[in-house]
């Protein structure tokens, strides 16, 4: 996930979102829920649904898809985008 999942920028490599919203469902309790909060006023702030599409794939990549799923589900279940996007994630 490394080279894959990040990306240079000018001030050093940093993770692309997709990567960050895969790996905020894997962490549990209280500081999980601020994770899924986050990602919330990501999408409130103008950030492409299709990010959580990026975690999706790479859950069902890694065989993590449980883990994963029910929280952009609950996420998309309470989003509702500005602009419609036939790219929701499954």
């Amino acid at each position: 996930m490394a080279t894959e999942g990040s990306q240079d920028t000018p001030q050093g490599r940093v993770a692309r979102p997709s990567i960050v919203d895969y790996t905020r469902p894997h962490v549990r309790g209280e500081h999980g829920r601020r994770y899924e909060l986050r990602i919330r006023r990501d999408l409130d702030e103008g950030a492409p649904v299709e990010w959580l599409g990026g975690a999706v794939a790479l859950a069902d990549r890694f065989g993590t898809l449980r883990s994963v799923r029910p929280m952009v589900r609950r996420i998309l279940n309470e989003f509702r985008p500005r602009t419609k996007s036939t790219n929701r994630p499954r």
